[in-house]
């Protein structure tokens, strides 16, 4: 993530007071990691609720002509390049690695951590989803942890293009006695996926796009000394 979008985050985040740079450091850009399923008429809020973000199919065109041009010089990288440079132990110890993320990644998907909630529309999970993209039309979110709540900021984008540090906006603050990041032993570089577990028992699942920060945000979740849930019904700002 860039600098201005991570100083911009944290004073949004933090108007008051100066956002740690423990906090600041743990931040990380994150998405639900399937469609949000079409919900029973009777829990919409409206016709108009958006289940689907937007999509700019410039940059995607863009970055699809891009792997085609290059796949031809990536595979004689790895030919030429990485092959004769790894011995057999290193060669074995990469595979075990990745037959063990395999491994992970297949319990976190029987574990729910693929689909984008747990399937309660009347639950706090199933009210944040509704307005979801009502609150910004693009898929990522930046989640930053605090002390006693978490923020989710959108950065709505331009049709074509990624959008500036300064369209940076809060769509969503939650305390933890209300919802909290809930993180499985699981999670890791190799298996970015967690959970934020609302106070009634649902849940949404979410895929973490930031993998240089990855570490120090499943480190501070991990460690910070979440209250005891509340009943606290959730509401869209």
């Amino acid at each position: 993530m860039d600098k201005r979008r991570r100083v911009r985050a944290a004073e949004l985040s933090s108007p008051d007071v100066e956002l740690s740079s423990h906090f600041a450091e743990a931040m990380i850009w994150c998405h639900l990691p399937a469609t949000i399923p079409d919900p029973p008429s009777k829990v919409r809020q409206s016709d108009a609720v958006r289940l689907r973000p937007r999509r700019r199919p410039l940059p995607r065109a863009l970055a699809v002509l891009g792997l085609v041009a290059l796949s031809p010089l990536i595979l004689l990288a790895i030919v030429y390049g990485w092959a004769p440079t790894l011995s057999p132990r290193k060669r074995r110890a990469e595979k075990a690695a990745r037959e063990d993320a395999k491994a992970r990644n297949a319990i976190a998907r029987q574990q729910g951590l693929h689909q984008a909630f747990d399937g309660n529309w009347s639950g706090g999970a199933g009210q944040l989803l509704l307005t979801w993209y009502q609150q910004a039309p693009d898929a990522a979110r930046l989640l930053v942890p605090m002390a006693n709540e978490f923020v989710l900021l959108a950065a709505p984008s331009r049709v074509w293009f990624k959008a500036r540090a300064r369209r940076l906006k809060v769509v969503a603050r939650l305390p933890y006695t209300m919802a909290r990041p809930d993180i499985s032993h699981l999670a890791a570089k190799d298996v970015p996926h967690f959970r934020v577990t609302f106070s009634d028992g649902t849940w949404i699942a979410l895929t973490i796009d930031d993998s240089d920060h990855i570490e120090a945000f499943l480190s501070t979740c991990r460690s910070l000394p979440y209250p005891a849930p509340k009943p606290h019904p959730y509401s869209a700002l």
